[in-house]
């Protein structure tokens, strides 16, 4: 018999195949119960796609995760590659907040989007021996750093195309982790030694280290706006000067392997973590102090936490701009205007060109220089309703032109109320000439682009009523007449008041008085309907009354008759 058989469960007397069936059902079911439990908890915060938002903590938690927390430290998701790396190392984000993510020993970068969702398993190429650490630039070029092998640093675009490699110095182990700074050109680098490193990736060529002497080995670094520089140092992390000088140090009780170190968004304070804690706890310090403000345990699977980034944290060589206001409304023919701000590494950047595009309901372009404090406003006139979208982009290779990988945002322009339009202009006519259709009065609009369609016109007569029967013809750009079919009853001059509408816009109107000259009766515009003659069997009793002005039939005709006058304008 089954194992699952003889499991101690109840059976009421006298049931006997029928109370086996009834146990192997129950404990099936809750064996799939549990098994649906055990899955829950196994996906519970695992990639969701949850966006990454500014001031978020993402921690480098190996076998090919990365660990989503909040700034409090409440785990929001995890990020899985898929390719079971041991080691998820350093990271870094490009200005559409991309993040790559560098695993140690597998030869490999990886790529998910803002929110959070798989892109690339696999990035760039012809890395040497373990990638380690990333930064990127103002064009949003990327640039990562070896700790073994030949230790060099290769640069690729946001397609994963390489564009550069470089072989700086090495000290004690490769070029550990990178950080580039504001200039674009100066790289600083440590090698798990007591130094900071530096190499000019654009004239290709090793500078005089930044500084020496640390309480090595020394690992990640990251330049402050104000040109010191933090970097986790084993058992404390170390704040440099400008001329590299230590200024202060904050030790962190109980860390073995301070390994990473990111500046929060905030500028005033920096976080790392511990890599010889097998809880992987990460720190959030206050700069000024040195008062850990936040703790909490990222508890990596493989028991170290190798890698780390604040989302939205200040690095130096990323540009950072904004557009105000992100959205407005404003009425057809006023003017628009839209702010660019544009920082580097958290300070405001001067003299640096924005380049402006509008698409939508109008199109415009433009281009402004920021001011000293970093701002460049830029102004438009709509003048068709709807919405627009207005896109700045920092043009940091100051060619003119908005390349692929160059920080860029947008905001959106509402237009409402009435359209202003040009004020259209019409002539009236005199018509001396018998027909049944004529043309009453002629226009113009300075939009050539305008039709027919746009307009109406409104015809009154002597006697006041009206007519809105009229057709509107184009006879060339921007040109139209009127033409109307009418008949008059009685001979003699007939002024007629002709208005043409924009029906769009029923301000813009234009109004004007035309003749017609008839010259006998009926002659002149025949109506479509309101000018319709009797019905034939009314005429036919006046034809046929002769000479019996008294009699009933007689009276019939002149009712006839009176009805006849009664129906002719």
């Amino acid at each position: 018999m089954h194992e699952l058989d003889v499991l101690p469960f109840p059976a009421s007397p006298g049931h006997g195949e029928r109370s086996v069936r009834w146990r192997r059902a129950v404990l099936l079911t809750a064996l799939a119960v549990g098994v649906l439990a055990f899955l829950a908890m196994a996906t519970s915060a695992r990639a969701n796609g949850v966006p990454l938002n500014n001031g978020d903590v993402l921690v480098g938690t190996g076998n090919g995760t990365v660990a989503h927390f909040d700034h409090s430290g409440n785990l929001l998701d995890t990020l899985d590659n898929g390719t079971g790396a041991f080691y998820s190392t350093g990271m870094c984000t490009d200005s559409n907040t991309n993040l790559y993510v560098t695993e140690f020993g597998q030869e490999n970068i990886s790529v998910f989007d803002v929110n959070g969702n798989l892109t690339h398993q696999t990035f760039g190429s012809a890395y040497n021996s373990d990638p380690e650490s990333c930064t990127v630039d103002a064009s949003n070029n990327i640039y990562v750093g070896e700790a073994d092998g030949s230790g060099t640093v290769l640069k690729f675009d946001t397609s994963g195309n390489l564009l550069a490699s470089y072989n700086p110095a090495l000290g004690g182990r490769g070029t550990d982790w990178v950080d580039l700074a504001a200039d674009q050109c100066t790289l600083y680098y440590t090698s798990e030694d007591s130094s900071v490193h530096r190499f000019d990736v654009c004239t290709n060529t090793q500078l005089p280290d930044f500084a020496s002497g640390l309480p090595g080995p020394c690992y990640e670094l990251r330049i402050r706006p104000n040109g010191e520089v933090m970097v986790a140092c084993s058992t404390e992390a170390v704040r440099l000067d400008t001329t590299g000088n230590i200024i202060q140090t904050y030790p962190i009780p109980g860390a073995s392997v301070l390994f990473a170190l990111n500046l929060d968004p905030d500028g005033t304070t920096f976080w790392t973590a511990d890599l010889g804690n097998s809880a992987g706890p990460v720190y959030h310090v206050d700069i000024a102090t040195g008062n850990i403000l936040t703790q909490f345990n990222s508890n990596p699977p493989q028991g170290q936490a190798a890698g780390l980034l604040i989302v939205g944290g200040i690095v130096v060589s990323q540009p950072s701009m904004t557009l105000s206001p992100s959205s407005q409304s404003q009425t057809t023919g006023s003017s628009a205007t839209v702010t660019a701000n544009l920082t580097i590494g958290g300070n405001p950047a001067s003299g640096k060109t924005i380049l402006f595009s509008v698409s939508g309901a109008n199109t415009a372009s433009g281009s402004a220089t920021t001011d000293t404090a970093g701002n460049a406003p830029f102004s438009y006139t709509g003048t068709n309703a709807g919405t627009d979208t207005v896109t700045a982009c920092y043009d940091a290779n100051n060619n003119g032109v908005c390349d692929s990988g160059e920080l860029t945002r947008t905001a959106t322009v509402t237009w409402t109320g009435s359209q202003t339009d040009p004020a259209i202009t019409a002539n009236g006519v005199t018509l001396t000439v018998p027909g049944t259709c004529e043309t009453v009065a002629t226009f113009t609009d300075p939009d050539t682009s305008a039709t027919a369609s746009e307009y109406s016109a409104t015809v009154t007569f002597p006697n006041g009523k009206t007519s809105t029967d009229a057709t509107i013809i184009q006879t060339g750009p921007g040109k139209f007449r009127v033409r109307l079919c009418q008949r008059f009853a009685k001979a003699g001059s007939h002024t007629m008041s002709v208005t043409i509408t924009d029906v769009d816009n029923s301000s813009n109107t234009a109004t004007v008085q035309s003749t017609w000259n008839t010259t006998s009766t009926g002659s002149g515009i025949k109506t479509s309907s309101k000018a319709r003659r009797i019905p034939a069997r009314v005429p036919y009793a006046v034809r046929h009354v002769r000479g019996a002005r008294h009699s009933s039939r007689a009276r019939h005709a002149r009712r006839a008759r009176h009805f006849v006058r009664r129906r002719w304008l």
